[in-house]
This record gives structure tokens, sequence and C-alpha cells, in this order.
């Protein structure tokens, strides 16, 4: 069944790719570890565990994918994101939920048209419905956010249409009704400085690696044009601006839930320049 039917940002994994193969095995082996890690450290329930269980192996996955989203040229910085994501999680002694990591990279998938096709109008109801409830439960930047990734794609493509930018527009005008309903909920613990430390590091890092970065070679998925530069440029900034603007709002509690991404901009940019990977080059995620 040709995916593309349905919707223009999913992306199957194609278990034909080695890295594929390697990814899931990784992420199940996780889960299982801390399914069984807990069992033998803690007094959950089973139905407790394997929640823990899930959003772990979740993390890790999502860290590998989130960097295939914003480095396509490299196969390795996925997997390091992907062990970064894992100390990050036995460091905070929690599992981070797994929606805001979906939603942001769908957002991002959005920016950067990786699979080479325009988003679909269900899927920017998708995208618009979880951003509007992740920013009534949390996260109040995320209608902004979703906003932007909406205006992002509609700029770039350079069409006349109004609704798209009325989309974005009345996203981004939900954003201090959620604040305030959210006033008294930011993160009021003292600064975790570890964290705060990893966070202005891989900012910083992946700051400096955005601006080295040379265009894509990777092509998207449909195999025949390479990923844009601007658009890569422009789901880097998204991600990283949103995830600080997370950090500023809820303190030591807004660096959890996105992990992954925070994994997947240390690891892209701890990675020394040089040539895309071969393989890499040949289809966008191998997906």
């Amino acid at each position: 069944m040709d995916i593309r039917r349905f919707t223009h940002i999913g992306r199957p994994v194609d278990p034909a790719w080695p890295t594929n193969r390697a990814i899931a095995l990784i992420t199940v082996a996780t889960g299982l570890i801390a399914g069984g890690v807990v069992l033998a450290t803690d007094s959950l329930n089973v139905t407790d565990t394997a929640l823990v269980s899930f959003r772990t192996a979740a993390a890790v996955f999502l860290a590998w994918a989130m960097t295939r989203e914003i480095d396509p040229d490299h196969q390795a910085p996925a997997f390091v994101a992907a062990g970064l994501a894992l100390l990050g999680i036995v460091y905070a002694n929690m599992p981070p939920p797994v929606l805001p990591v979906v939603w942001l990279l769908l957002c991002v998938r959005i920016v950067n048209r990786s699979t080479g096709l325009a988003p679909r109008l269900a899927d920017l109801i998708l995208v618009s419905g979880l951003g509007i409830w992740l920013a009534t439960n949390g996260y109040p930047m995320a209608a902004a956010a979703t906003g932007a990734a909406i205006w992002l794609n509609h700029r770039v493509d350079g069409r006349s249409s109004l609704w798209l930018p009325g989309l974005a527009t009345a996203l981004v005008l939900t954003t201090p009704l959620a604040w305030m309903s959210d006033a008294g909920s930011a993160a009021t613990a003292g600064t975790d400085w570890a964290l705060l430390l990893a966070a202005v590091g891989a900012s910083a890092l992946f700051v400096a690696s955005t601006r080295k970065s040379g265009p894509p070679q990777s092509l998207d998925d449909e195999g025949v044009h390479r990923l844009s530069a601007r658009r890569m440029r422009y789901a880097r900034a998204l991600g990283l601006i949103t995830c600080i603007l997370v950090l500023s709002f809820a303190g030591n509690d807004g660096f959890t839930p996105f992990i992954a991404f925070w994994a997947a901009a240390l690891a892209v940019g701890i990675r020394m320049p040089g040539a895309p990977d071969p393989a890499s080059t040949q289809t966008h995620l191998n997906v």
C-alpha cells in the first residue's frame, strides 16, 4: 500500500536498508532492557513498566529519526544521537513523552520537505491539531511553532494562496492564550546546570555546524531532486528555536520532553565536516 495516498509527511521505515534494520534492533533491545531494569528495581505494575519501556525505546528511535531529518548526508550521527538520548534518559531517570517530539519531527519534515512532496491538507490539520493540543497542555509555544512551520513552507514555495498564511497566523495568535492558561505551570525547581550546559553546548555546536555545512547531497524520497539547502536551514532553525523556547518557559522540565532533538543537535554538532556517506545520497532517509 502506497502511504502517499494518505499522507505526504509519513515515512515508513524500509527494512531493506541495513541502517534501518540496525535501528529497529536497537530500538527493540532498548525497550526490552528498559522494561527488565524497571521490573528488577522498581515496584511499578506491568502497565506502567510497559509505558516506561515504550517511551524509552521511542526516544531512542526518534533521536535517530530526527538526526536523519536534520543531517541527511551522514549515517553515523543518527546512531550517536540514539546513544546520547539514552544517556539523557538515564541521567534524568525519566523517559520522555512521545507526542512532543513526534509533533516537532513532523514540523521539521514539513519545512525541509524530505519526502519530496508538499504536505496534504490532512497533514496540516493533523500537525495543527497536535500543536494546539500541546499548546494547551504545557507547551504554549507549540502553536506558534506549528504556524511558523506552515508559514515557512508556504514562503519557500512562493505560493499566493491566503489560507496557508491565514492558518499559520491563527496558530501563532493562539500562543498568548495558551501561555496565559499555563502561566502558573512553569517549573520553579532549581537549575540543573548539567542540563543547561548540555543545551547551551548542543546549541552552539549545532549552529556552528549549520553555518559550515554545504548544500545537502541527499535526494528526497521521490529520488529526483536534491534536498533544498534553504529548507534544511529553516528546519534546523525551527527545531532549535522551539526547543530553546520550551527550555526557557519550563526550565529543567522542558529538557526531557525534547531530549531526542537535543541529542540530535549535539550529535550533528560534534560531527567533523566531511563528505556525505555514499549510501545517504541515494535516498534521503533510506526509508
